[in-house]
């Protein structure tokens, strides 16, 4: 039985929240708080698996309650978050300060359709029940690499494959490329389309590079990242330019980062790396072997710092890597490798 802790401002939330989460017979609500101060004093007393948190909440906000979670007793977070400008900012902040996943309310703070969530919101707290809880504490260092690139030869192309725990992981190496790269990058990161603008704007204003949400027939340049956005597939067409699909969901998510993956794999050929990161499912695999089959590396986050090892463990499993990193070393590998 995992036990769960209910955290909203709002009764009707809490009671439905409830309701929906104790349809699975494996999840038991065992306590609520209507604020910071009263889950903080209930942690205390009481055995919780897994914590579920508003971030738009009086008095102590959810990152708050968060940040002080962490720093005392250590629990997986999910996030219920409305779809707000402001609440997909501060969840994103949340993420990569720790929570395991999140997910949006379908009607705003206050929302009389969460069973339409019920499902993802059940699948989200069984995963983060089983959440490394060492690697969501541990904080990722800034490096800022420094390294005099040669800026030289063809470019590469770097695609990022991340889920559950992506965000932190992304947020542990992009802001620590440097400007000068020879090599254009492409993240997929299975997240509501609500969310990463907001993702997008807060990886931009921690990074040297140019960080934004990809838009049909981009190219990938030197020094550029883009962000897959949310509810199309990502494909590279022979001329090397994104553009975007409604083809139905692949592995359940949409985007998938098998997809691009794939067409860059026959489009970039040797010039593609792959990285693979956190998260739970197989996504990515399939594309790591197109780009293997077509000259490319592969490297794949290790089981240590992952919250979830799942894509990556499936992409070893497949005999498709070249390096098992932890995530702090990621960085610095993707600068060797292109500036060989």
């Amino acid at each position: 039985m995992i036990k769960v802790m209910v955290v909203d401002d709002s009764a009707l939330m809490r009671r439905m929240l409830k309701d929906i989460i104790e349809t699975d017979f494996e999840l038991k609500v065992v306590d609520t708080a209507a604020n910071g101060k009263e889950c903080l004093e209930k942690l205390g007393s009481k055995e919780v698996d897994v914590i579920t948190l508003d971030i738009e909440m009086p008095g102590m906000n959810g990152l708050q309650i968060l940040e002080e979670i962490m720093g005392r007793q250590p629990k997986p977070v999910v996030i219920v978050s409305a779809y707000s400008k402001r609440g997909a900012a501060v969840t994103i902040e949340a993420i990569t300060k720790g929570a395991v996943d999140f997910v949006a309310k379908p009607g705003g703070e206050i929302s009389l359709n969460l069973e339409d969530i019920r499902d993802e919101l059940v699948s989200k707290i069984k995963f983060a029940a089983k959440a490394n809880i060492i690697s969501i504490k541990k904080g990722l260092r800034r490096k800022y690499l420094m390294k005099r690139l040669s800026g030289s030869g063809e470019m590469k192309v770097v695609i990022i494959a991340a889920s559950t725990g992506g965000p932190k992981a992304i947020n542990g190496i992009i802001p620590n490329i440097p400007r000068g790269i020879n090599a254009g990058f492409l993240i997929i990161q299975h997240m509501p389309k609500g969310f990463i603008p907001a993702f997008a704007a807060r990886l931009n204003a921690e990074s040297t590079l140019d960080v934004s949400v990809a838009s049909e027939n981009d190219s990938l340049s030197k020094g550029r990242v883009f962000i897959a956005p949310g509810d199309f597939h990502t494909r590279f067409n022979g001329e090397g330019k994104i553009f975007l699909t409604r083809e139905p969901p692949l592995h359940g998510v949409r985007p998938a980062a098998d997809i691009p993956m794939e067409t860059a794999a026959v489009v970039f050929k040797q010039k593609v790396l792959g990285i693979i990161l956190n998260g739970m499912g197989k996504d990515g695999t399939s594309g790591a072997k197109k780009i293997k089959e077509n000259g490319g590396k592969i490297i794949v986050q290790d089981e240590k710092t992952s919250v979830v090892f799942g894509m990556p463990k499936s992409a070893i499993n497949a005999g498709v890597v070249d390096k098992v990193l932890p995530v702090e070393k990621i960085a610095e590998e993707i600068v060797k490798i292109v500036e060989i």
